[in-house]
């Protein structure tokens, strides 16, 4: 089967669109502000377009492992340096419908490396955990339910100005993960990339954010069955409260 993933195109054209939009805009703010991460809270909505397969390491035959591509629905709640995400779909596997759960969480600090008032390179600190599930066709002891705790850094531009607030990040996450069936454990790296724009004047009674956002990451357990790789794209729509 299959274990490549490849880079999606759109990721590609909305951070260039998003770079365009705000080159020429210069932040209007007085020379050597000392950098403020954001603290805006929004809901959003938004979906991804989702890939999980198995690894060329897993020893489960095509009959036997999981494997699905959908689009799967995503909430998702941040609040400054916490950002909840929770996605749900189903899937057909060998005739069965079978469930599919994404749920993440992180935590992050700020520190600016380089840059004017209204426009910053940033290094992200990260504390990450997230849950994945993907149920099999056949006994429970075959479905894929791991839980991972990480920690992870990269970098970030940011531009800040009159009407705008834009970023693109890209992450990457080292993470320590078990096996919420069994006493399982592993390593988890995940690539981690999202461009966002925050339109404060967007209606006359809030403010909108507009993302689209990129993970990959993979599993390789101490039990083989569970090696996997997963692709997570798609864009969402946030609403400021």
């Amino acid at each position: 089967m299959a274990d490549r993933l490849r880079f999606p195109g759109g990721m590609t054209l909305v951070v260039c669109g998003l770079l365009l939009a705000v080159a020429p805009v210069r932040g209007q703010y007085r020379e050597g502000r000392e950098y403020q991460p954001s603290e805006t809270r929004f809901l959003s909505l938004g979906f991804f377009q989702r890939s999980f397969r198995p690894m060329a390491s897993n020893p489960l035959d095509d009959s036997m492992a999981i494997a699905y591509e959908r689009f799967m629905p995503v909430l998702g709640l941040r609040q400054g340096p916490v950002d909840i995400m929770l996605g749900y779909t189903r899937f057909r596997l060998r005739g069965i419908s079978r469930e599919a759960v994404f749920l993440a969480a992180a935590y992050r600090q700020e520190l600016p490396l380089s840059g004017e008032a209204g426009e910053r390179l940033v290094l992200p600190l990260l504390l990450s955990t997230d849950f994945t599930k993907a149920q099999a066709a056949g006994a429970q002891r075959e479905t894929f339910g791991v839980a991972s705790l990480g920690i992870g850094t990269g970098v970030k531009f940011r531009s800040i100005g009159a009407g705008h607030d834009a970023s693109i990040e890209l992450l990457g996450v080292a993470h320590y993960s078990f096996d919420g069936l069994g006493t399982g454990s592993g390593f988890s790296p995940a690539m981690i990339a999202e461009a966002s724009l925050l339109l404060p004047d967007a209606l006359s009674f809030t403010s909108l954010v507009l993302g689209y956002r990129l993970r990959v990451q993979s599993w390789s357990m101490s039990e083989e069955k569970f090696n996997y790789r997963s692709l997570s794209h798609g864009p969402y729509l946030g609403v400021v409260f």
